[in-house]
Parts: C-alpha cells; sequence; structure tokens
C-alpha cells in the first residue's frame, strides 16, 4: 500500500514539474515574443532575426513555431530579403491568425522577384476569405498578369474589381490606366532607324523617341564631315590630317547607325519598366493598408 502511494507521489510530482516546466517555457517564449516586437517596432529587424535565430525550435507548439515564422519573415521582408522572407512566411500553417497576410505577402515578394508562376500558384490556393481578401487576391493575380503583358487574362480578373474597398479602388483604376500606356507603347523598327540615321544621321534616334539623343549624334558627324570635306581640298586625299578626320567621321557614322539601332529597343524597355516599378509599388500599397 505504500508503495502505490509513492508511486502515485511520484506521478503527481512529475504532472507538477511537467506543468512548471511547460508554464516557464511558455512565459520564456512570450517574453521572446515581446523583445522580438520591440525590436521591429524600432526598426532593428536585423537584430530581430537574430534574437529569432537563438529561439530553440524544438521545444515549440505548432502554434508558437507559426509566430516565429511569421515574425522571421515579416524581418526579412523590411530588409527586403524577399527568398528568405518568402521561405518563412510561406512556412505559416492555416490556424494562424496571420495566415492570410502572410500568404499574400508571400506571393508579392515572388511577384517581385518575378517569380510569376510561384506567386499566382500561392494567390489560386487561398479560399475561403472574406471579401476584400477576396478581391485582394484578383488585385494581385491582375497584377501578375499585367506584368506577364497577358491583357485577356488581365482582363477576366479585373472584372472582379468592385471599386468598393477603400484600400483597393485606387490601385485597381490605375491598374486599367497602366494596361493603356503598356498597349499605347509604340512598336518602332530598329531596322528602320538605322536606315534612317544612315541616310540622315541622328534621324533613327529621334524616330526612337530619343531627341535630343539624335540631335547631339547629329552634331559631331556634321562637323567632321566639313573638316573632312576641308581637309580633302585643301590637304588632299592622300593626307594625314585627311585619313584622321576620315577615320573618325567613320567611326561616329557607323556608331550613330549601330546606336540608333539599340535606342528602339532600349526606349522600349525604359519605358516598359518604369510603368512595371509602377505596378509592384501599387501590387504593396493595398497589402500594407489592409494587413497593417
Amino acid at each position: 500500500m505504500a508503495s502505490i502511494k509513492k508511486i502515485l507521489l511520484c506521478i503527481f510530482a512529475l504532472f507538477i514539474f511537467a506543468d512548471l516546466h511547460a508554464q516557464q517555457l511558455m512565459r520564456s517564449f512570450q517574453e521572446d515574443m515581446s523583445f522580438v516586437q520591440y525590436l521591429q517596432d524600432k526598426g532593428q529587424y536585423q537584430n530581430a532575426i537574430i534574437a529569432l535565430n537563438e529561439i530553440p525550435v524544438s521545444t515549440l507548439n505548432p502554434s508558437q513555431q507559426d509566430s516565429l515564422n511569421y515574425l522571421k519573415g515579416w524581418s526579412f521582408y523590411n530588409i527586403k530579403s524577399l527568398d528568405s522572407s518568402s521561405f518563412y512566411l510561406l512556412k505559416v500553417d492555416t490556424p494562424f491568425t496571420l495566415y492570410a497576410k502572410s500568404r499574400f505577402f508571400g506571393a508579392y515578394n515572388f511577384i517581385y522577384l518575378q517569380y510569376y508562376d510561384e506567386a499566382a500558384k500561392i494567390l489560386n490556393n487561398l479560399a475561403g476569405m472574406n471579401p476584400i481578401n477576396e478581391e485582394t487576391k484578383y488585385f494581385e493575380q491582375a497584377g501578375i498578369a499585367l506584368l506577364k503583358k497577358n491583357y485577356p487574362v488581365f482582363d477576366t480578373l479585373s472584372s472582379n474589381f468592385s471599386y468598393n474597398f477603400y484600400a483597393l479602388s485606387a490601385q485597381e483604376k490605375r491598374f486599367l490606366n497602366y494596361k493603356k500606356q503598356l498597349q499605347g507603347i509604340k512598336k518602332r523598327s530598329p531596322v528602320v532607324a538605322g536606315l534612317m540615321s544612315a541616310i540622315i544621321p541622328g534621324t533613327g534616334k529621334i524616330y526612337a523617341g530619343k531627341t535630343y539623343q539624335g540631335i547631339a549624334s547629329m552634331l559631331p558627324i556634321v562637323a567632321l564631315a566639313l573638316l573632312t570635306n576641308e581637309s580633302y581640298h585643301k590637304r588632299g586625299p592622300h593626307s594625314a590630317e585627311f585619313y584622321g578626320f576620315g577615320a573618325l567621321l567613320t567611326v561616329f557614322y557607323v556608331g550613330n547607325i549601330w546606336g540608333s539601332v539599340f535606342a528602339v529597343k532600349i526606349n522600349r524597355e525604359d519605358h516598359e519598366k518604369s510603368i512595371n516599378q509602377k505596378i509592384l509599388f501599387d501590387l504593396q500599397i493595398p497589402l500594407r493598408t489592409i494587413f497593417n
């Protein structure tokens, strides 16, 4: 009988010890989280990551692991380490209160990194959300379609825009304008630009939309042509001066042609890049408004 009492007392003591240990771990974790959030509030995201790395993951329950992964992902997002940010944000599981935020920002990171298919997959798998999050999903998907210049898909997705949510309406309207701007970029021919500059130096760059560059490339060629002509008549076709000016004229003339060819491509790419940067910026604004 006494031995049974001893066994029961031992079991009871073990339960008490386990409960105290669990409370200590919980208290320690909560203190760690408070400290990490303090660092984040101060903008010390690198230090927050260091503090989070010190927490032993093996001692955490699933909910605590979600908190850890979210805070790590958010810290990496704020130091613009987007690959690492997505790695941790996408580890966050469904029951976690910030699951939707983690998924949306994880997808946005991939969009910014031009991993469009991966981002689309994350967004496609989001379901059972409230109306504003559902429309945010269509908005982010429409942004991917714009960046890929897939206008039919963009039209389908943008048809879901209600323009009823303050956090989304301005950006939704801008997306429609970005589509018009992208479609309105003139498709100029590099061959035509090269031929124009071969006939009249600099005009190919003017055709490409680089008016000042066209004028700037025309002036030295005209000046060299005049000097070469003068040298020819004064010094003769076999003079060193004529050869020198003639060689410089040839270099500038050929460079003017090739410069016009590349100017067409560069001008279009610069225009598209400028619009794409605006799209990326507008993709982020609603997320910061809705989830912060």
